[in-house]
């Protein structure tokens, strides 16, 4: 007797069809595009520095900068006196403005060999970004300390 053949059949991969898992992302992402505020005046909580490098500020530009609700306060010392105040109309004033303080100390002090911004705080990254994007143009190292301004300060 001879044994029985089976009749052995193919087994089907099954079909995974991801389209819809696709489209619910997208439609997911896009939702979260338009409904998600973005506030670019928000400062954000930075924490304590627990290692930094400290640097002499007798050989550097000194800039102040005070957050307030259109353009930032900068002062081109840290004593934030009303004589040493920028004052500036627009953002493209304060940046010319910074530049242009920058270069004359540079050039009239030439062992000057770096730049100090101190910012408040609360001071929205945006308006301390107006502020060392200017300074920068002269080529110097840039540091930037946050500092704690006090009620009787402005």
């Amino acid at each position: 007797m001879q044994p029985m053949r089976l009749a052995t059949r193919k087994r089907e991969e099954p079909d995974l069809d991801i389209t819809p898992m696709i489209d619910i992302t997208f439609l997911l992402l896009i939702f979260f595009l338009v409904a998600t505020r973005i506030d670019s005046t928000a400062s954000a909580k930075l924490p304590e520095a627990r290692h930094g490098v400290s640097t002499q500020s007798a050989r550097a530009v000194h800039f102040t900068v005070l957050g307030a609700a259109d353009l930032p306060e900068v002062f081109t010392s840290s004593a934030m006196s009303p004589e040493s105040r920028l004052s500036a109309a627009s953002e493209e004033a304060l940046r010319a403005a910074v530049e242009s303080h920058a270069q004359s100390v540079v050039q009239a002090h030439p062992e000057i060999d770096r730049i100090l911004v101190f910012a408040a705080k609360d001071t929205p990254s945006r308006q301390v970004s107006l502020v060392t994007s200017a300074a920068a143009k002269t080529g110097l190292p840039l540091f930037i300390a946050v500092i704690e301004q006090r009620e009787g300060d402005q």
